[in-house]
């Protein structure tokens, strides 16, 4: 009844002739039911009566008082029923918006249900296809991913295998390579080593060639004593030099009086006033000053002869030189007695006969400082060693005899250890400056050359310096 009213105020609304119809007839038809409905509420509702819902409605005898006062109450509710729903129907929307709001029917509802569902089970076929498919695709990708690890695992153990084999390899080849390196370095050293005695030998025989070409062609054996100081400065460093490169890897730590004692044995009478001072009180770190000072100790035999070093082993001619060159010294006035010294130890200087016993006294002399050194040190002798040491006497003994000959008189001096440092006649190695404070050497690694008088020898003042000694001073060490 609901719609069909809906509809009936719609049509009401839009002021149609069919709205007016139903309008009439939706009248009437409310007030026929609200009668029915209030004969039925007052009616008792018995075993033997039927209910309303069951039975037909049947209007009230006329004669009733019941019946008719029904009637009078239903006239004035149906009357304001009426007024009301007119009320209603008039803002009430029009029947073509209740028909687009009405539902569907059950026939279309039930159709686009069934779609719906064959959609669905669609969907579900296809969703478990495509996990069925991932599924499979699962299984497969696992297999290969088990393959795959354990490839992988393979490829790890042959791999850490090769790898042990290679680091082996490696490290033998390493030790081969440092092996080989190392005896190469050796090889080099000792070559190096042999190529600089070689060097220092071709040295010294170039300068004794100057020397002798020098010596040959002048008229007159003066010499300079700028000359005098440079020879000695080169005299000097090859002391040096020899010394740094034999022994500088000689470490000594024995007490000085071992020292003293191993020094005894082998040294002479006379070098043991001069050494041993030094080796008592013996500090390894002037260990190469110690040493280039016993080379200088020892080269004081040549420098300190008068005459002409290697004369002593001539027995015959030797001695009576000397003995002529003594007693002429005591008789001839100083000026004649040094030009014939001079003529005749150059003669001497000059002869065959000399070189031979000179050479003899050479090899002496570096035998004795290699001994001495040895047992000093306790690094053994090496011919290069030697040969290069006796080339290093030879020519300290060429240089002494070239300043006998001078007609002015020349003195080597060699300070002792533990006399007081004097300025003007040494020089101190260690490079400390001025000081104020007295000094003490500790070490003499060269003489000094003094000139006593003129250039003809006949005045004997004054002294001149030609070189100073060097000195290794104690600086307040005790």
């Amino acid at each position: 009844m609901e719609p069909r009213r809906d509809s009936a105020r719609e049509a009401a609304t839009n002021g149609t002739p069919s709205a007016n119809a139903s309008l009439a007839t939706l009248s009437t038809r409310e007030h026929d039911e609200a009668g029915s409905h209030e004969q039925r509420s007052e009616t008792p509702n018995t075993p033997d009566t039927p209910a309303d819902g069951d039975r037909p409605w049947t209007k009230s005898s006329p004669s009733s008082p019941n019946g008719r006062s029904n009637r009078g109450g239903g006239r004035s509710t149906s009357s304001s029923k009426f007024a009301n729903l007119r009320a209603t129907f008039e803002q009430t929307p029009s029947i073509e918006a209740v028909k687009k709001r009405r539902p569907p029917s059950n026939g279309k509802a039930h159709d686009k249900s069934s779609e719906r569902t064959r959609e669905h089970d669609a969907e579900i076929a296809r969703l478990k296809d495509e996990l069925e498919k991932e599924r499979e695709l699962r299984i497969a990708f696992e297999e290969k991913i088990t393959n795959l690890e354990e490839e992988m695992e393979g490829s790890v153990h042959a791999m850490e295998e090769k790898d042990g084999v290679w680091k082996a390899e490696s490290e033998r080849r390493s030790a081969q390579t440092d092996s080989e390196a190392e005896q190469r370095l050796i090889a080099a050293e000792n070559e190096a080593k042999s190529r600089q005695a070689e060097v220092m030998i071709l040295q010294q025989q170039l300068a004794n060639l100057k020397r002798d070409v020098s010596a040959s062609t002048r008229t007159s054996p003066q010499v300079s004593d700028t000359t005098f100081a440079q020879e000695m400065g080169m005299l000097q460093y090859d002391v040096q030099n020899w010394v740094v490169n034999s022994f500088r890897r000689a470490m000594v730590y024995d007490p000085g009086n071992e020292l003293c004692e191993k020094l005894e044995k082998v040294a002479e009478p006379k070098q043991l006033k001069q050494l041993r001072p030094m080796y008592k009180a013996f500090n390894p770190s002037f260990r190469l000053p110690i040493y280039q000072a016993t080379v200088a100790c020892c080269l004081m035999e040549v420098f300190d002869d008068p005459y002409i070093f290697g004369l002593q082993e001539q027995r015959d001619w030797g001695k009576r030189s000397r003995q002529a060159a003594d007693t002429l010294h005591s008789i001839l006035d100083p000026g004649t007695y040094h030009r014939w010294r001079t003529i005749t130890f150059e003669a001497v200087r000059q002869s065959e006969g000399i070189k031979k016993p000179v050479d003899k006294a050479a090899t002496g002399i570096a035998g004795m400082i290699c001994v001495i050194l040895k047992v000093m040190t306790d690094v053994d002798d090496s011919d290069v060693r030697m040969s290069s040491l006796k080339t290093i006497v030879q020519r300290a003994i060429s240089l002494a005899h070239l300043i006998r000959v001078q007609q002015s008189q020349y003195e080597f001096i060699l300070p002792l250890a533990g006399a007081t440092f004097d300025a003007t006649s040494m020089d101190d190695i260690s490079d400390v400056g001025e000081s104020e404070n007295i000094r003490r050497i500790r070490c003499a690694t060269f003489p000094a050359l003094i000139k006593i008088g003129d250039e003809d020898g006949k005045v004997l003042e004054p002294a001149t310096i030609i070189v100073k000694a060097k000195v290794l001073c104690n600086n307040g060490e005790t």
